[in-house]
C-alpha cells in the first residue's frame, strides 16, 4: 500500500531502512519486467518520481479523510504502473503501447 512506501521514507531506523530495501526491490522487478515484456527503458529514479507526483497529486485534491484512506487502501504497484501512463514525465509512451 502506499502508506507502506511513505513510512519507508519517514525515518531512518532499521526498520525504515528493511522497508526501503523491499521498495527498491520491488522497482527494481517492475524495471526488469518492463524491459523484458517489451524492451521498454525505464530507470528506479523515474519509477520513484511518477509514483511521488500521483501522491502529491493525492495530496493537492483531496482532503485529509479521504488523503488516510487512499494512502491505506491504494496498493503502491497501482500508483506506480499508473504512473508509466504519463508520457510528460517519460517523454514516451507507455510500456508496450507499440
Amino acid at each position: 500500500m502506499l502508506a507502506y512506501y511513505i513510512h519507508a521514507w519517514s525515518g531512518t531506523s532499521a526498520e525504515n531502512m528493511k522497508s526501503r530495501r523491499t521498495v527498491v526491490d520491488y522497482l527494481s522487478g517492475v524495471r526488469d519486467y518492463l524491459w523484458w515484456q517489451c524492451e521498454y527503458e525505464v530507470t528506479i529514479q523515474q519509477l520513484f518520481d511518477g509514483t511521488n507526483m500521483q501522491i502529491k497529486a493525492a495530496r493537492i485534491t483531496m482532503d485529509d479523510p479521504a488523503l488516510e484512506r487512499f494512502l491505506s487502501r491504494t496498493p503502491f504497484g497501482d500508483m506506480v504502473f499508473f504512473s508509466l501512463r504519463n508520457e510528460p514525465l517519460y517523454g514516451k509512451p507507455a510500456p508496450c503501447s507499440k
